[in-house]
């Protein structure tokens, strides 16, 4: 690893945290413009920032060393660059169109007093919202203000790059980095700082589980399999043999419109499927879900599953599902040991 550190603070206005104690800063990798004033903290100690002129070399230097430079997506395009769509009379490309400096979008999440934990906790709390920070993919150590070390997940960087699934950037705001900051008590309250919390670990296995899923190429169908893993792992019990009202497909159509109700968002069946009730919806999905798993048919063109329209936007449905699940389950864990064996 030839990345090179230096004895500077992520940010400028980290520097008193920063030069005393241990610290951790975990690279922001998905590429946002920002739309508030930062830093904006997440939690006590823990804030989303942008990178200093120094810290954003070391980031580079990182980067050039673990993105391969074949890769699909370029680093400095993504974090550097406009990404715009350029149609010629045979087709189109992608072009990149650089910004001013002071506009790359090199973002750090700073956690002080920190082992580690807080950086990986952080990187689950923020899996679960609509902005997801991916911190557990590059970071840094440091010590006394110093460079102690560094740390890096190639596997999810390796999939990251080798699609251009993230080219257009996202503009986030307060809302966005206020959902993060919610769900960051609330993950507090039931776990605390714990790596292995002795509470709740079934929800916390849930919350890794979906994490873990960024191992898996974008497009991957086993996606869908993971998904709905933890969907039943959270709400639903093996099914009496003697009683078909008992089935996996009938406890997902009871169960998650009643959990769905309570939701601060109302899921947005709408925006992915035909105009068709709940029950049909869920239905089509665990039909989906079984075909990819035993090796059927997974063209959304079948009568049973025509209502969903398109198999990438029915996974991207159950995965706002399992997000608004996951960060409800916080809320009342409780309800979910409950409902798993109703």
């Amino acid at each position: 690893m030839n990345a090179v550190f230096s004895n500077v603070p992520p940010s400028e206005t980290s520097e008193a945290e920063f030069s005393k104690g241990k610290a951790v800063v975990g690279f922001v990798l998905n590429p946002y413009d920002i739309a508030c004033e930062l830093p904006y903290e997440l939690a006590p100690g823990c804030s989303f920032e942008r990178a200093s002129p120094q810290m954003t070399e070391t980031i580079k230097s990182a980067l050039k060393d673990y993105v391969h430079p074949q890769s699909w997506v370029k680093p400095a395009h993504l974090y550097e660059c406009d990404i715009v769509r350029e149609v010629h009379e045979n087709g189109h490309s992608w072009g990149a169109v650089a910004r001013p400096q002071k506009d790359w979008r090199y973002h750090v999440v700073f956690n002080s007093d920190d082992n580690g934990v807080k950086n990986i906790n952080m990187n689950l709390i923020a899996n679960i919202t609509d902005t997801p920070l991916q911190t557990s993919s590059l970071y840094f150590h440091y010590e006394n203000g110093k460079p102690h070390g560094m740390g890096c997940n190639p596997g999810v960087m390796h999939n990251y790059f080798s699609l251009p699934t993230e080219m257009a950037a996202i503009s986030i705001g307060e809302p966005e980095l206020a959902l993060i900051r919610d769900t960051a008590t609330d993950f507090h309250a039931v776990f605390g700082d714990a790596l292995t919390p002795k509470r709740h670990p079934e929800l916390h296995r849930a919350i890794n589980m979906f994490d873990a899923l960024k191992q898996l190429p974008t497009k991957s169908e086993y996606q869908l399999l993971g998904l709905f893993a933890i969907i039943e792992m959270l709400i639903t019990h093996n099914p009496k043999l003697e009683d078909r009202g008992d089935s996996i497909t009938h406890q997902m159509q009871t169960k998650i419109p009643l959990l769905a109700n309570r939701f601060n968002r109302k899921l947005d069946y709408a925006s992915y499927f035909d105009n068709a009730s709940e029950k049909r919806i869920w239905t089509a999905l665990y039909s989906l879900r079984s075909s990819v798993a035993h090796g059927g048919e997974t063209n959304v063109n079948r009568p049973d599953l025509r209502v969903l329209k398109d198999f990438h936007q029915a996974v991207s449905f159950v995965r706002s599902v399992v997000k608004g699940l996951l960060r409800h389950s916080l809320k009342d864990p409780q309800l979910y040991l409950d409902i798993k064996n109703c």
